[in-house]
């Protein structure tokens, strides 16, 4: 087997699911409704308000009213009112999913990781 050979090298898309399982590595936790405010930026006065499903110092899921691709980088505004705490990420959308309630369900993974300190008004 040639390693420059093209016919034989084989590629994983990372941006789907392994059929091995899980492959986040930071663990996942889910959002109370109404504790964390989201919105999504595309660009400027482009803004569209999500719900956060789940939330992790790597990622969140979150449902919004419009598709937007896999592989678009949008800024996410984060934020709990109550606590004083917002936060405007660049986020890079890895799936997007038809949501049987309703929008789109999308995963987005973080231009860079969340301490806890950030994380834990979010949860």
């Amino acid at each position: 087997m040639d390693a420059e050979d093209p016919s034989t090298q084989t590629t994983v898309d990372l941006s789907k699911p392994s059929e091995a399982g899980e492959r986040r590595q930071a663990v996942r936790h889910p959002c109370r409704p109404g504790l964390a405010r989201c919105l999504l930026i595309q660009r400027p006065g482009d803004l569209w308000p999500a719900e956060v499903r789940d939330i992790s110092a790597n990622g969140l899921s979150l449902v919004v009213l419009r598709r937007f691709d896999p592989g678009v980088e949008v800024l996410v505004e984060l934020g709990n009112k109550k606590q004083k705490f917002w936060r405007r990420l660049k986020v890079r959308i890895v799936h997007a999913r038809l949501n049987q309630a309703g929008g789109w369900v999308l995963g987005g993974a973080f231009e860079r990781e969340l301490s806890d300190r950030e994380l834990r008004p979010l949860i």
